[in-house]
């Protein structure tokens, strides 16, 4: 083999072996990618979980399933006179495409759930963090 048909042929493995490498970190990007999401979603969970803790505390009428709409809606303080609301932006709206609802009554034993990612327990268990 001559000198030219070498160097043809190292060029050729250099080329095949940095678009494997660029494959391959792009699906790992892809899997990082997604594992963040999955705990974004996990994350969310909580703050609604939480968001609908204190909208019971303070309503005698309490949420017993989940209503992202009425957790956004101002709140007067019967105390301070101060307004605000439960949450300062709608965690569905997001890259993930997580839509939340709840499994049974949030007034005793019931929990968030997304249709995408599961339950809090579950992204847990799938990703170990």
């Amino acid at each position: 083999m001559n000198r030219n048909a070498r160097i043809a042929i190292l060029i050729v493995i250099g080329i095949i072996a940095i678009i494997g490498m660029s494959i391959y970190k792009k699906n790992k990007v892809a899997k990082e990618r997604e594992i963040a999401y999955a705990l974004a979603c996990s994350a969310n969970q909580r703050v609604l979980l939480g968001a609908v803790e204190m909208y019971n505390m303070d309503h005698k009428e309490m949420m017993s399933d989940l209503n992202i709409k009425e957790l956004l809606k101002p709140y007067q303080d019967q105390y301070s006179k101060k307004s605000f609301t439960y949450l300062k932006s709608d965690p569905s709206q997001n890259k993930a495409g997580c839509e939340y609802t709840n499994q049974g009554d949030l007034t005793q034993d019931g929990y968030i759930i997304c249709k995408k990612h599961g339950t809090v327990d579950q992204i847990s268990k799938k990703y170990g963090r």
